[in-house]
């Protein structure tokens, strides 16, 4: 049954990535409801949404059926994988990420937290702890990577890292971190070698993010 549960609920955070995603065509400029927006517009936006759904689905099965993990550690990675998710296509999009779904993902951290003091009472101090410990942990090494790249990681790279710490903890924190960066440098390089950007184009952080955290989740479960 709790299987069942997580698939139904990764296919509602689908849904809600993909209205998200079609906002502006949901919303005219008048702000009047257009329901014909959120009619795909072409096999890319099928994709898109396609792997949306196999991503965020395949990351919960995976907590499930292969990693001891609460429901309310589930429920955490799957809420930030779907927050990663609009965060990127926006990001890709516009070289930005929006505080609004940050902020999102915060007050989904707090959902869960409440959840964690209603039906875990006795770990409700250990887990606020640890959500400390990696907060702080995440803002020296985030600041310490931004003086480092001399600005290069941009500070809604920087929140969006910092949010991963309250959802994933330290270790999957730095899984994240780790396997962003060397997925970043790898088509970065590549890139550069095939003259498709010189290296004072920006490349956006938070596709690298998502990526890194659905790889880390996969193969170690944090």
């Amino acid at each position: 049954m709790k299987t069942g549960l997580l698939v139904v609920f990764s296919i509602i955070l689908s849904i809600l990535n993909y209205c998200y995603i079609k906002r502006d065509s949901v919303f005219t400029v008048d702000k009047k409801l257009n329901i014909k927006g959120l009619k795909p517009q072409g096999a890319k936006q099928i994709f898109v949404y396609a792997l949306i759904s196999i991503t965020i689905i395949s990351v919960a099965l995976t907590l499930d059926l292969f990693y001891e993990l609460n429901i309310f550690v589930v429920l955490k990675r799957l809420f930030f994988v779907a927050v990663l998710w609009s965060v990127a296509i926006v990001d890709m999009k516009e070289y930005r990420i929006p505080n609004n779904l940050l902020l999102i993902g915060l007050v989904s951290r707090v959902v869960v937290l409440v959840f964690e003091l209603i039906f875990n009472f006795d770990m409700i101090l250990p887990i606020i702890v640890n959500d400390g410990v990696a907060l702080v942990f995440s803002i020296i090494i985030c600041v310490a990577c931004r003086l480092l790249s001399k600005g290069s990681l941009g500070m809604g790279d920087v929140k969006l890292l910092m949010l991963s710490s309250i959802m994933l903890g330290v270790e999957g924190f730095c899984y994240v971190l780790f396997s962003s960066v060397i997925f970043s440098s790898i088509v970065a390089t590549s890139l550069l070698v095939f003259k498709r950007k010189k290296k004072k184009d920006v490349i956006p952080f938070a596709p690298f993010i998502l990526l890194g955290t659905i790889t880390s989740l996969i193969i170690s479960g944090v």
